[in-house]
């Protein structure tokens, strides 16, 4: 089971590039349900529930941003967090909980739960203020962008501009140090930050024609 799920996730981001988001969509859909087997008849398999998390996440991926979009993040989130406590010398599971934390952080705002949001992004700005990241760590800095902005948002809406104003910076800083063929600053997110910050001029220009429109948090 597990080399078919592997199958189908390796085929995944291929057939969306390709424009076949239907196909890309089912794909994603079969390996959550294999891998969710695989966890089901060995509960206890560390291996098995990362395979698990990261169909889940993959499959959000492929969903419009909503409730379902949501709840697989959740999930994935859950089994992340699950194997990270267990084996605390996991590096592999360590990372995926950090993308896991800034991924449910802008699902959570998106679904309109500010609060659930901002625990997310300000955990994942705890927790892992220490990370050295780059190519060679396999850190990938877009993930603290995201959780910048969830918490610069939420700063806003709090009516701390000038705190808010500084993580909008921040997350600007890590959004162009990931830009990569795969990813691109996420204008629109950046901007919906900006409107919550009267005065703010971090990401000014993020107008310009130089950042495409935005990248979902994938």
């Amino acid at each position: 089971m597990r080399n078919v799920a592997l199958v189908d996730k390796n085929l995944v981001d291929a057939l969306a590039i390709t424009g076949a988001h239907d196909e890309a969509r089912r794909r994603a859909e079969r390996a959550v349900a294999l891998d969710a087997r695989r966890v089901a008849l060995a509960p206890n398999d560390r291996q098995a529930r990362l395979d698990a998390a990261i169909s889940y996440a993959q499959l959000a991926t492929r969903l419009p941003d909503g409730a379902e979009q949501l709840e697989n993040y959740e999930r994935s989130l859950q089994l992340r967090e699950q194997v990270a406590r267990e084996d605390s010398s996991n590096r592999f599971a360590r990372l995926l909980l950090r993308r896991s934390l800034a991924q449910v952080a802008r699902a959570r705002l998106l679904a309109g739960n500010a609060d659930g949001a901002r625990e997310a992004a300000l955990r994942f700005l705890r927790e892992f203020a220490d990370d050295i990241e780059g190519p060679a760590t396999q850190v990938e800095p877009q993930w603290r962008g995201w959780a910048h902005l969830v918490a610069a948002t939420t700063d806003g809406r709090m009516g701390r501009y000038a705190q808010g104003c500084q993580r909008l910076a921040l997350a600007i800083q890590a959004f162009v140090a990931a830009e990569s063929p795969m990813f691109r600053t996420p204008r629109g997110d950046v901007m919906v930050a900006r409107s919550a910050l009267p005065g703010c001029a971090a990401g000014a220009d993020i107008a310009s024609s130089r950042f495409p429109e935005a990248s979902q948090a994938r």
